[in-house]
């Protein structure tokens, strides 16, 4: 596949009716082309879906979390942490979860020039991020697990007052309406599954572009692809010492992450092992048909198993 100065990417393939050499007939190289425009059209449907996920995101952030009961030996062991600022700030996570692995994409197409690869790496991309997140929200609110800061955001002077159902009754009035509901939303962190999903996705990205399982052992590759994941792990470490999750909460939102983050990489590139890893689904096969010849005489169209793609 190629990308030429016209906005026009370009896929060989090899279809039958012509002949070669000798009068056999082995097939021809064609030439398809598939315009931006084309490409944009052919996928309507999917920015449609990302487009209404990322309404449903911000939506789910504004629901008001099912308020359990809590007990006396909850606060006193589990939630009596002091509230401090956070080392990660939320406003910050998509910009490195969205915004890292899009420049990355940005310099790896100037050097691949392929129009499709961007493509399917971005629509890629948010759809994992837009879907974790849906999932976080909805998980949090639902679940409605307090933080371990919540006696210090929730009570004033941090002394516990409990209403006559003997649920906690939250006074502390320096705590704005957010701070109450955010208190009550730790299960599962947001800040590890959003960073593990963006983050999680461009390790992917780039173990397929640089061949990570060609069975060469290379340690410059894995230091290149593992950095963005351990990034997103240390982001959960933040959180942790920021007492804003329990280590279930972190260690949950990981996972979450990364296994979206894998699942849906796998939709739209091959395997790791495979030769053309680094090509996106699609164009990354080039289809032989060679009716003239048995099926048993037709030479393979797989390249060696670990061979050097270009």
């Amino acid at each position: 596949m190629m990308a030429r100065g016209d906005g026009v990417m370009r896929l060989d393939e090899t279809v039958p009716g012509s002949s070669q050499g000798g009068g056999t007939m082995t097939g021809a190289k064609t030439v398809r082309t598939i315009s931006y425009p084309q490409l944009v059209r052919s996928y309507w449907i999917d920015y449609l879906v990302v487009i209404l996920m990322l309404v449903i995101f911000v939506g789910t952030s504004f629901i008001h979390p099912y308020e359990r009961f809590i007990y006396d030996v909850e606060l006193t062991h589990w939630l009596a942490y002091p509230t401090t600022a956070d080392t990660i700030p939320s406003w910050s996570v998509p910009v490195y979860s969205l915004g890292v692995p899009i420049v990355t994409f940005i310099v790896v197409a100037c050097f691949v020039r392929s129009g499709h690869d961007f493509h399917q790496a971005v629509i890629g991309l948010l759809f994992t991020v837009f879907t974790v997140g849906i999932l976080t929200n909805l998980t949090k609110v639902t679940i409605g697990r307090p933080r371990p800061d919540f006696m210090s955001v929730c009570f004033l002077n941090g002394e516990p007052v409990f209403a006559s159902n003997g649920n906690v009754l939250c006074n502390n009035l320096v705590s704005t309406p957010k701070q109450l509901r955010d208190a009550r939303q730790s299960f599962f962190s947001g800040h590890s599954s959003v960073s593990a999903a963006g983050l999680g996705y461009l390790s992917f990205y780039l173990a397929g572009k640089l061949h990570v399982g060609d069975r060469r052992g290379h340690v410059s590759k894995l230091v290149v692809v593992l950095l963005p994941s351990i990034a997103a792990i240390f982001v959960g470490y933040t959180r942790f010492c920021n007492y804003k999750h329990h280590p279930t909460d972190i260690i949950m939102g990981l996972l979450v992450g990364f296994f979206f983050a894998y699942f849906v990489y796998r939709q739209h590139y091959p395997r790791f092992s495979d030769p053309e890893s680094h090509l996106p689904y699609e164009f990354s096969r080039k289809r032989v048909v060679r009716q003239d010849i048995p099926l048993q005489d037709r030479p393979s169209t797989e390249r060696p198993y670990g061979a050097d793609v270009v």
